[in-house]
């Protein structure tokens, strides 16, 4: 099971959400765990739809 979303709102990554860089952090089993504004507008998704999903979907790799 994925670990729980980081908030960066209030914390040490509150931060990353003022880069315009892509910023994605994951978890050891590479389950998508947060990503900032730059990452959004990069690979056209929100964060809301990753948290929690394998690195992978976000990249566009095939299921399995």
């Amino acid at each position: 099971m994925p670990s729980p979303p980081l908030h960066a709102a209030n914390g040490p990554f509150a931060g990353l959400e003022l880069l315009s860089s892509a910023v994605v952090l994951v978890d050891g089993k590479l389950f998508i765990r947060y990503i900032n504004p730059g990452a959004e507008n990069l690979f056209a998704i929100s964060q809301r739809k990753l948290i929690g999903q394998p690195l992978a979907r976000m990249l566009g790799a095939p299921p399995g």
